[in-house]
């Protein structure tokens, strides 16, 4: 089957949550039915037999659910396993699908709904599930930044403690400390033994700015950027695209739409500062909407955006940062 999804019998539209999944089924005759399951390995196998009991025939259906970083890896997966055809779409394009339509009502199972219909409309790229080596890089990640939090959390408890309980807190943050560098090390270690990683991060690691863990979580959360099929979803699939926010004859400011990875905007942050300073593309980027009166917020925004239109350029032309390419777009 090729990726893209051109006649389904029937379209199923997922909204996903951490505890639940609503469930959209679209007929060919325009009316649906709706129903709720625990997002586990029981919620799954449910909605399977509600579907076949509902007449479907999973292997001419499609399952549609947003990018909601890793409340749907388990439903899609299982459904894949199972032969049913996945679709992951970006949360931005349903959402501005659903804004030419008019709609108002936000809730889990109107989501659902729109999700169904919008793939119904618009079929989107068959999903594939990631490699074994992508997930290995995408859990000792996720693990990486798990005991970072927990890092930060001690610390805070470090400062109003005193005696036994901050002698404890002590021995925590050295055994963090320890587990964090040995995932840093493992890391690295296994994007260095992957070809089809290290290439990728080699590239990436021209950047200026862009560090060992800018870029592991860079590949993690994204890959090598195939699934994309042009900048613009990029930087809608991070959340840093602008937000139409217009009323009459009123039009506001457009802050980022914050819709898709946040993992991947916190990691970005940094690297924007860092570039700002010493990436010469980027630092004349950032005193020239200085000098047009952009606020330090907008401008650290606005590196975040140039540095993924840099990583789709360099990965799409296995091609090093050049400063004297400028900078386009």
């Amino acid at each position: 089957m090729s990726d893209e999804l051109t006649q389904p019998v029937t379209w199923v539209g997922v909204d996903i949550s951490k505890k639940k999944f609503d469930v959209f089924l679209e007929r060919a005759n325009g009316r649906g039915k709706s129903k709720v399951f625990s997002n586990n390995a029981a919620g799954v196998a449910q909605l399977l037999t509600w579907g076949q009991a509902q007449g479907l025939d999973w292997t001419r259906t499609g399952v549609c659910l947003e990018a909601t970083g890793p409340y749907g890896t388990l439903l899609a997966r299982t459904l894949h396993e199972a032969g049913v055809v996945i679709a992951i779409e970006n949360p931005a394009r349903i959402q501005a699908f659903a804004r030419t339509l008019g709609v108002r009502v936000k809730t889990d199972k109107a989501d659902a709904q729109w999700i169904a219909r919008y793939a119904k409309q618009h079929p989107p790229r068959r999903w594939q599930p990631p490699s074994a080596q992508e997930e290995r890089l995408q859990a000792l990640v996720g693990r990486l930044d798990d005991l970072i939090v927990m890092r930060t959390m001690e610390m805070a408890r470090a400062q109003q403690l005193t005696g036994e309980a901050l002698a404890s807190v002590t021995n925590i943050l050295k055994a963090l400390e320890e587990e964090i560098e040995r995932l840093r090390a493992a890391i690295c270690h296994h994007i260095d033994q992957d070809p089809t990683l290290r290439q990728p991060a080699q590239l990436l690691g021209s950047i200026p700015g862009m560090g060992q863990e800018t870029i592991s979580r860079v590949l993690a959360h994204l890959g090598t950027l195939t699934r994309f099929e042009n900048v613009r979803q990029l930087v809608a699939f991070v959340g840093l695209n602008p937000r139409v926010r217009q009323s009459g004859q009123w039009i506001g400011t457009s802050p980022i739409s914050k819709q898709g990875s946040s993992a991947i905007r916190r990691a970005l942050y940094m690297p924007a500062l860092v570039a700002k300073r010493y990436n010469p593309i980027l630092r004349d980027f950032a005193e020239r909407l200085a000098a047009n009166g952009k606020r330090p917020k907008q401008i650290v925004v606005a590196i975040m955006r140039k540095l993924l239109h840099m990583m789709w350029g360099i990965l799409k032309s296995g091609r090093p940062f050049d400063p004297a390419m400028g900078l386009q777009g």
